[in-house]
């Protein structure tokens, strides 16, 4: 997976759009399933007068990267100097690009770049409250693993962009149980939002302890910083316990934190729950 927008920068800017929505799957994998497109787009080379992070966008923020040497005249940000401009975008506040007077974008090559920022990387691996290294990002099952996808609006033409609130996240499973121990029933972008609800209902003759733990630490990989796969395991949330066909949830606010991992462990029975996360910003 890498770059899903449906048509090219080209063909839209040709076909005279005034907004592209560029859109990069798998965003800020850095292990064994990175791809081209994981930690930076593929270069912009036409004009841009803004950006902003698309409302359905699972990651909240990026850094857009203006190679301003590329320009056929001296941009008025930087007082008379030419260099490379990183500029952090977040949600629900958009960026336009002021211009100077006579200033065209016609001629440049490498104008705009998105990168992730370091809070939004991923590995392959992270560690347990115990300790234990245990699988995490492409390496787990899709059942249980949705890569974030970024969502970037370009302005091509025009003067404004609205201040998009992002749209509330939900997605929803059931989780099959394997036996008795703890299991991992899905890993859940959570950075930006406001509060993840996080509910489950059993089946008849089946008793669940359900808990949501958050990973705290940081990964890394050049050139964002220093090779580092050191995150660890959290809890944010009291275990709960659910009875036969009764439904729980647990509500955790402002999660500061990338990632939500919802577990459960069934305790009783032989039947399985289904499940719902939602998010609310």
């Amino acid at each position: 997976m890498a770059d899903v927008s449906p048509i090219s920068v080209e063909d839209a800017y040709r076909r005279g759009h005034a907004v592209y929505e560029l859109r990069l799957t798998n965003w800020g994998n850095i292990g064994a399933g990175a791809d081209a497109n994981s930690l930076r787009s593929n270069t912009v080379g036409r004009p841009i007068l803004g950006a902003a992070i698309s409302p359905d966008s699972d990651v909240p923020a990026c850094i857009i990267t203006r190679d301003l040497g590329r320009m056929s005249s001296a941009p008025i940000l930087v007082a008379g100097t030419v260099a490379n401009q990183d500029i952090v975008l977040t949600a629900g506040t958009p960026l336009l690009f002021p211009q100077a007077a006579g200033q065209t974008w016609s001629n440049a090559i490498e104008a705009i770049r998105v990168y992730p920022l370091g809070q939004d990387l991923f590995g392959d691996t992270y560690r347990l409250e115990n300790g234990t290294t245990t699988p995490f990002g492409t390496t787990l099952p899709l059942t249980q693993f949705a890569a974030p996808e970024l969502k970037v609006l370009l302005l091509f033409r025009g003067n404004a962009l609205l201040a998009s609130p992002r749209r509330d996240f939900r997605t929803q499973g059931t989780h099959i149980f394997g036996g008795g121990s703890e299991e991992l029933v899905y890993a859940v972008p959570a950075l930006g939002r406001r509060a993840m609800r996080v509910t489950a209902r059993t089946e008849a003759g089946t008793t669940v302890d359900l808990r949501v733990t958050a990973l705290v630490g940081r990964w890394s990989q050049p050139p964002i910083g220093p090779a580092v796969d050191d995150t660890k395991e959290a809890e944010v949330a009291s275990t709960i316990t659910i009875g036969p066909l009764a439904t729980g949830t647990i509500l955790v606010e402002n999660p500061l934190c990338q990632w939500l991992l919802i577990k459960a462990q069934r305790t009783a029975g032989a039947n399985d729950m289904a499940w719902t996360v939602r998010a609310v910003d």
